[in-house]
């Protein structure tokens, strides 16, 4: 059988992803600041994709030291701007264009970056 990796996320993760879900989901039931209101989800929203990916990465390569460069990072980080900060508010009103949320992406790519796991994830069979 193939390798299956431990421990596949890091403690981070998990508390990003419980901020992002309680403020997406509580968005209509809480009187969030707007800054909350408005910016955390895109603050979280790399983070998020970005380890779900190096985790993918890691799984096909079978390779559990790899990590995202920084010009991936930022690849990733463009291409999501352009598509919900550029091209879907021209298709649908659900999507704004705010260049703030913008930076939020990159900021939190930028966090992601840097909290990335560089050490190795402990491979069985």
């Amino acid at each position: 059988m193939g390798s299956r990796m431990k421990n596949k996320l890091p403690n981070w993760f998990y508390l990003v992803l419980a901020l992002y879900l309680l403020v997406r989901l509580g968005r209509s039931n809480f009187d969030f600041p707007i800054f909350i209101k408005n910016y955390f989800t895109d603050l979280f929203c790399m983070p998020l994709v970005l380890m779900l990916c190096l985790l993918g990465a890691r799984i096909i390569r079978k390779q559990s030291e790899l990590v995202l460069n920084a010009w991936l990072v930022l690849f990733i980080t463009v291409e999501y701007i352009v598509i919900f900060e550029i091209v879907l508010p021209n298709y649908s009103q659900q999507y704004t264009r705010d260049w703030l949320d913008g930076l939020m992406y990159l900021i939190g790519a930028i966090g992601f970056y840097f909290l990335q796991s560089k050490k190795k994830l402990e491979l069985s069979n």
